[in-house]
């Protein structure tokens, strides 16, 4: 059995055959760019063990048996040949929903298309839509010798002192325009098939603490073209719902993967993530949603000046 191992969650996969074929798709960056920081083994023992995926080979991806229990093992059965970037990269999606779901069964989140950095005492948890400044702002953070906790999907954990960053996504994919237009120079570990650097983050903070707490939360609205930047504050049911979004995503399905995802939401699973925003929203009163071009927004993201309330 391989096994994958995220923020203490343990997935099993149970295969007879082509077993380094899968375990060499799961170790490559495609996976460690959505997949929050993960490890890959053959078990040893008889491991414990969150969920178990049956895995049986063929071609293409779908999902043939789902069997989901609050209280025990999530149980799953699969038809898919090996994942592969660019062939096959449903199963990279298809993982990282069943580990949101594990982990929100532990109270945990992974909140989706987010990023974090650390910079001078401050921890920042950036959130956004698909093509609003995520990946160009962490870009900037790092040239601007930030600390980047995580790239695409952040795991948290509510304490009662505050929303801590225990885990996240460790490879960054960014547009080389950047390179000129923001002076961003950052080391990168190669190129995807349309040109996009490929930036390992844990040559930046691998000497630094595994969590953190966070300071200040974000919505992003960046644009090449926008000039400036603009702030505005979101209180209340706007915050809920902003955070409902972004932490329950992928698992109700939300995250599109061919031939379509699943919702692996229960009552129990939604009662959890629920008491989990609310507290987050109880203890951060204010979001700040901001708009502009993306270096003016990375400096009043860092800077001590806030919008008027």
């Amino acid at each position: 059995m391989i096994i994958i191992e995220s923020s203490g969650v343990r997935i099993g996969l149970s295969l007879k055959n082509n077993v380094e074929e899968v375990i060499s798709g799961l170790k490559n960056t495609f996976g460690y760019r959505y997949i929050p920081e993960y490890s890959v083994r053959i078990s040893e023992n008889n491991e414990r063990i969150d969920t178990i995926i049956n895995w049986l080979l063929g071609e293409g991806f779908r999902v043939k048996q789902v069997s989901l229990q609050d209280n025990d093992i999530d149980k799953y059965v699969i038809e898919s040949s090996p994942p592969r970037p660019y062939v096959n990269e449903s199963p990279y999606f298809f993982i990282l929903q069943v580990l949101s779901r594990s982990l929100a069964k532990k109270k945990y989140l992974v909140i989706t298309d987010s990023i974090s950095f650390y910079k001078d005492g401050r921890t920042y948890l950036l959130m956004g839509y698909p093509h609003t400044g995520k990946s160009t702002i962490l870009s900037i953070a790092i040239s601007k010798e930030a600390i980047p906790l995580s790239t695409e999907n952040t795991v948290v954990e509510v304490r009662k002192d505050g929303l801590y960053i225990i885990n996240g996504t460790s490879i960054l994919v960014y547009d080389p325009i950047i390179e000129e237009k923001y002076s961003v120079k950052i080391p990168y570990i190669g190129v995807t098939k349309h040109g996009y650097r490929i930036v390992d983050i844990k040559s930046f903070n691998s000497k630094h603490n595994k969590s953190y707490r966070v300071d200040e939360i974000y919505v992003l609205h960046c644009s090449f073209n926008s000039t400036g930047s603009d702030a505005e504050i979101i209180k209340g049911r706007k915050v809920l719902k902003t955070l409902w979004h972004f932490a329950y995503s992928l698992i109700r399905g939300l995250d599109y993967y061919e031939p379509y995802p699943l919702s692996l939401s229960t009552m129990l699973v939604d009662k959890y993530v629920s008491e989990m925003i609310s507290e987050i929203a109880r203890q951060y009163r204010e979001i700040y949603e901001v708009f502009g071009r993306h270096d003016h927004v990375y400096e009043y993201i860092v800077s001590d000046k806030k919008v008027n309330t």
